[in-house]
């Protein structure tokens, strides 16, 4: 994510790119997924595609904004690109 000021209070106080991770018994990225749009092969189940979600947050006011660095891919993949 490039934004260089908080969409909330405008700081410029920003953590960029934090990971986000799920705690149980092993630390795994947060994930996203989408279903794409077209089955694969011969087969009617459509598979997904995933990719990881990040976050931006605000060193002032705490607001947290979450974005995924791979969304061409995830976009690409639901409309059957």
């Amino acid at each position: 994510m490039e934004a260089s000021a908080c969409s909330r209070c405008g700081s410029q106080r920003l953590v960029p790119d934090a990971k986000l991770h799920n705690y149980d018994e092993h630390l795994r990225p947060l994930m996203i997924e989408v279903q794409r749009a077209k089955p694969t092969g011969r087969l009617v189940v459509k598979k997904t595609e995933s990719a990881e979600v990040r976050a931006s947050v605000c060193g002032d006011c705490g607001l947290v904004e979450l974005f995924s660095p791979e969304a061409a891919g995830l976009y690409a993949a639901y409309v059957g690109q």
